[in-house]
């Protein structure tokens, strides 16, 4: 079951910008992009980096670090292949960003 927890207002994070939130002990990046909202895992497997600090663009993030690439709505890694990172169910409700945890 799904438990939705409220980590912001929608107004914080402009359009085609990030933030970090801790939720429940996990350091998830929200994204707000053109094509929606997403939330991921903020820690590429690669070697840490902070995924809330790259560029997203076409749909995908890019690790600042050392330039993986992962899917903004799934986590999928795209190149190289490393591992996935967990994509978080998301939603506005009156305004506030809420991160679904299972």
């Amino acid at each position: 079951m799904i438990e939705f927890y409220k980590v912001g207002l929608a107004s914080e994070i402009p359009m085609g910008k990030s933030k970090l939130v801790e939720v429940s002990g996990k350091i998830i990046a929200l994204f707000h992009r053109k094509e929606g909202w997403f939330a991921l895992d903020d820690r590429c497997p690669h070697r840490g980096g902070p995924l809330s600090e790259g560029v997203c663009s076409e749909g995908k993030v890019t690790c600042p670090w050392h330039h993986a690439q992962f899917e903004l709505k799934t986590g999928h890694c795209l190149s190289p292949k490393v591992a996935s990172v967990k994509a978080y169910p998301l939603r506005i409700e009156n305004g506030e960003i809420e991160v679904g945890l299972e």
